[in-house]
C-alpha cells in the first residue's frame, strides 16, 4: 500500500481507498510522480497496486477531481 507524498513505483493502474467520502475506485498512476493527497480525505487515503491485466479505469489519476492539482480544481470545493 501507498500513501500521499510516496514517489509512484511503477506505472500502474492502482485502487485507491479513501477514508470515507467516496467509495473504492481505479486509476491508472505514472511511475516517478508521487501519489497526491485527496482534495477531501487529505492524507486519509490508500494506494493500492492493482494486477494490470484485469485493469478496468480509463482515466489517469491526475483528472481524477479529487486529486487535480489545487491551480484547476474550481473554487468553493
Amino acid at each position: 500500500m501507498f500513501r500521499p507524498g510516496d514517489v509512484i513505483p511503477v506505472s500502474s493502474p492502482y485502487l485507491v481507498r479513501h477514508q470515507q467520502h467516496r467509495d473504492d475506485h481505479e486509476v491508472f498512476a505514472m511511475a516517478g510522480e508521487e501519489f497526491p493527497k485527496c482534495r477531501l480525505c487529505g492524507e486519509a487515503v490508500l494506494f493500492v497496486a492493482l494486477d494490470g491485466s484485469v485493469f478496468r479505469a480509463r482515466d489517469p489519476l491526475m483528472s481524477d477531481p479529487d486529486f487535480a492539482p489545487a491551480a484547476s480544481a474550481s473554487n468553493g470545493a
